[in-house]
């Protein structure tokens, strides 16, 4: 994972229920969806110390779910506390 995670060159957001909100906070000015990449396990925590954890809430879910929510939110221009 480490190999692919350095090639992305960009911010990782790794998805972690026990984290800060994923929602909230200021976006940069020059930020657009290819700046950013997620990161998540399924039903467990990755054992993964990159990226800047956040959370889509504080219930566990499944990993197609998360890629759900967090592609709505991309696509309603939410604001994403990076």
């Amino acid at each position: 994972m480490d190999m692919t995670l350095d090639d992305w060159d960009c911010p990782i957001i790794r998805l972690d229920a026990d984290s800060e909100n994923l929602y909230s906070g200021v976006l940069p000015s020059d930020f657009s969806i290819e700046d950013i990449g997620f990161i998540l396990g399924d039903d467990k925590p990755l054992d993964c110390e990159r990226g800047i954890p956040r959370s889509l809430g504080s219930s566990w879910l499944q990993g197609h779910t998360c890629i759900s929510i967090v592609h709505f939110l991309l696509d309603e221009g939410v604001q994403l506390s990076l």
